[in-house]
């Protein structure tokens, strides 16, 4: 059923449909990937999430280098703010060295001014 045909039947059975609006995304420039020259030079981070068998989602922070794909962390739990995202990245740059810049998508976790703040005093990049 498409979006008109839905629209008339709403309209003549006397309901409102509801516009959804689009969400606005924080605009990164594309560049090409580039595999680093030396270890712990350029991070990867992402989460992923999965569903249990009782129905309840459980999600995982994962962090890989670059350089020789090498996981580096996986944190698992059913929900993963950005204190602790921000508490990882800590414990990674203690126990590798701190990388020149980080690869990551456009996620809540990843865009909230704690991680922004983060970034500025570590001086290392977001891309």
């Amino acid at each position: 059923m498409n979006d008109k045909k839905l629209h008339r039947i709403y309209k003549q059975a006397g309901l409102s449909l509801r516009k959804k609006s689009k969400k606005r995304k924080i605009t990164r420039i594309k560049e090409p990937l580039k595999i680093p020259k030396s270890f712990a030079q350029s991070w990867s981070m992402d989460f992923m999430s999965d569903v249990l068998e009782n129905g309840r989602k459980i999600r995982t922070f994962n962090i890989i280098d670059d350089y020789n794909c090498e996981v580096l962390h996986i944190e698992a739990d059913y929900s993963i703010k950005s204190s602790r995202v921000v508490w990882i990245l800590n414990h990674l740059v203690n126990r590798y060295g701190k990388p020149k810049k980080i690869r990551m998508d456009n996620g809540p976790e990843f865009i909230s001014h704690l991680i922004q703040t983060w970034s500025l005093v570590n001086d290392i990049k977001f891309s």
